[in-house]
């Protein structure tokens, strides 16, 4: 995969504090820096890695400081170079600094490359920067657990497991918790910018990483020279919206897979209408959960089915491929492809042991706050299934941990103004599940600079996907800093 968005959204994503900090302002200008900054890069491959300092508490900036984890691809024609590209694949919990190992080449074309040095970064909370290793395994939270639960002792047992994850969490580093914010990591992006020793940042953020692009708009709208945000998030819209809006994306995703399989006949279906036999499938392994071959302590369970199908949807008319494969395959007793959706999904290797990505989505989002107490959540869960009766109480109930979350505050629409800033390129997929369309049609304008360029498909995200329409606008932008016109691709 080419961007790694590894948990729903459920609301946490955007539960984000802004305050103001104006002594981390700064009006800059388009002067080209050569980043002769304090980082000292080393070569890891072929590429550069380093590792910077930051305070935890930007408000207490001489005590404890923690580490950022980041990765250079230098430009490859320095006489020609504009500048560093910074890049966020999003999550969060997703690594900044594999993202870019993994995808750089075949993300950009060779004009951006030449001209660029693109940098990832594993933001705080994630990966090799400093983080909350608060379980080896993350199986509690799955395993025999029903987030559509369908009984009073399903419900009981469903928050018992989440409250668990928040517990092991505050034993691991409860003095970190509190500060792995969205908002600490947009002031992160700042200390990057100038230990880098850049008059302005260029950037590029899918999903979650479009939290921290407009956040950083907002807050340093001068220290930015392009801005790319794709698989966008609504920040103005209250935190109960956007959980509602998100699984009524991801069913809808789902029905428009059941559509596709009434016009291309898929094999799971077996003469059926693919939703009956989709809700047939979900309904036995909610019965009785399905052993994996390969290892039968490895079960597929009511988790295991939802996390699996959401993460096939993510990759649009691909993805509904091995969706059909996957379904087919339990229809023969063979789990293993739907649990190899879920675990890549989670981060889960096949010896049970998670890589911590699942487990950084829940201390960021978390400490971003929540849309309530637990009772709230079962009231939400209940008052949008019959809209969603697939995904809707299973999209909500994923946000459960957050209820107990050591310190957790609650969530609230924030006011994002990037009036002052250079113009923000804003990119919405029709069909995304996870990022519904009008979430980016609403940010651009509530940005005040931005430009909607929206692509009709399938799936999250759309730059570096196939769409040379899409890639086209970016590339130019990102070369030349000219706005380019707001418009649609097929």
């Amino acid at each position: 995969m080419k961007r790694l968005c590894t948990a729903l959204i459920v609301g946490s994503l955007l539960l984000v504090g802004c305050s103001s900090d104006n002594t981390n302002k700064t009006t800059t200008t388009t002067k080209k820096s050569q980043s002769q900054g304090k980082v000292s890069f080393k070569p890891c491959g072929t590429f550069e890695c380093a590792t910077i300092s930051v305070p935890m508490d930007y408000k207490k900036p001489k005590e404890r400081q923690i580490e950022l984890a980041l990765i250079k691809k230098s430009a490859a024609d320095p006489a020609k170079r504009i500048g560093v590209l910074l890049v966020n694949p999003g999550g969060p919990g997703a690594s900044g600094v594999d993202f870019v190992k993994e995808s750089t080449d075949f993300l950009f074309p060779d004009e951006i490359l030449d001209r660029f040095d693109i940098i990832g970064w594993d933001p705080r909370g994630v990966g090799q920067s400093t983080r909350v290793d608060c379980a080896e395994s993350l199986d509690p939270l799955f395993d025999g657990v029903d987030y559509s639960p369908d009984s009073d002792q399903e419900l009981t047992q469903l928050k018992a497991a989440n409250a668990w994850i928040g517990e092991q969490c505050k034993k691991a580093d409860k003095q970190l918790l509190p500060h792995l914010s969205t908002h600490s990591s947009v002031l992160d992006m700042d200390s990057i910018r100038k230990q880098l020793g850049e008059d302005q940042i260029n950037y590029l953020g899918f999903s979650y990483g479009t939290a921290l692009g407009q956040l950083y708009a907002h807050q340093f709208p001068k220290n930015f020279r392009t801005m790319v945000i794709d698989g966008v998030i609504d920040l103005e819209s209250e935190p109960t919206q956007i959980a509602i809006d998100q699984a009524l994306g991801f069913e809808g995703a789902l029905n428009s897979f059941f559509e596709y399989c009434r016009t291309n006949v898929c094999s799971f279906a077996r003469g059926q209408d693919p939703a009956v036999a989709y809700s047939a499938i979900a309904q036995k392994i909610d019965a009785t959960p399905m052993p994996s071959i390969q290892d039968p302590t490895f079960k597929l369970g009511p988790a295991q089915l939802d996390i699996g199908t959401s993460y096939s949807l993510y990759s649009g008319t691909t993805g509904w491929e091995t969706l059909d494969t996957a379904l087919t395959s339990i229809l023969s007793d063979n789990p293993d492809l739907m649990l190899s959706g879920f675990s890549s999904y989670v981060g889960r290797s096949s010896t049970g042991k998670y890589d911590g990505s699942y487990a950084s989505f829940l201390s960021i989002g978390c400490a971003d706050g929540n849309i309530g107490n637990a009772n709230d959540l079962v009231d939400l869960a209940q008052s949008i299934s019959s809209k969603a009766p697939l995904f809707g109480e299973s999209g909500i109930y994923l946000g459960l941990p957050c209820t107990t979350w050591p310190g957790v505050k609650k969530a609230k629409a924030l006011d994002v103004d990037a009036s002052a800033s250079a113009p923000i390129v804003v990119i919405g997929t029709s069909g995304d599940p996870a990022t519904p369309v009008q979430w980016a049609r609403k940010a651009a304008k509530d940005l005040k600079t931005g430009v909607y360029i929206e692509l009709r498909g399938e799936g999250h995200t759309s730059y570096g996907q196939g769409s040379g329409c899409i890639n086209d606008i970016v590339d130019t932008y990102f070369l030349t800093a000219k706005e380019p016109s707001s418009q649609v691709c097929t």
